[in-house]
């Protein structure tokens, strides 16, 4: 009876490969799921920050989260861009407020028509960002608009 031996270096290369592959698999997920609730503007936290997401898992840490959250970010902001140069008309609109930890923002946000050649017209409106802001006069709430 022959038996099949593989070294050490070829099976920790195939067990690196499938790790990898899960891990692809999660991420993907996890993207998919952080992107829909940009589109749908669905806050991603509650309350209760404190649990973890699973057991194990390399991507639950603050510093991870932050950037995938950033990276999507970027992404949506991308497309609401690209809605806004095909518009036939838009306005930004803004808002100043403060947030829990009494910092003053401003939100930022657009409404344009979206393919005003069609038959029917749709207006859009998008959460565009939220801009921390020191000095709240109108000429510096411009600036920050600008």
């Amino acid at each position: 009876m022959t038996r099949k031996t593989t070294d050490i270096i070829t099976s920790t290369s195939l067990e690196n490969k499938k790790q990898a592959e899960e891990n692809k698999k999660k991420l993907i997920s996890i993207f998919e799921t952080v992107i829909l609730c940009g589109h749908q503007q669905i806050a991603l936290r509650g309350k209760n920050e404190t649990g973890k997401i699973a057991d194990g898992s390399m991507f639950t840490s603050s510093t991870i989260q932050n950037e995938i959250i950033y990276l999507c970010f970027n992404l949506i902001q991308e497309n609401v861009v690209n809605r806004i140069k095909n518009a036939g008309f838009f306005t930004i609109f803004a808002d100043k407020t403060q947030d829990i930890s009494r910092y003053k923002q401003l939100t930022l946000g657009i409404r344009y028509v979206d393919d005003p050649s069609a038959d029917s017209v749709f207006i859009g409106e998008d959460f565009l960002e939220f801009a921390h802001v020191k000095d709240v006069t109108t000429s510096a709430l411009a600036t920050t608009i600008m």
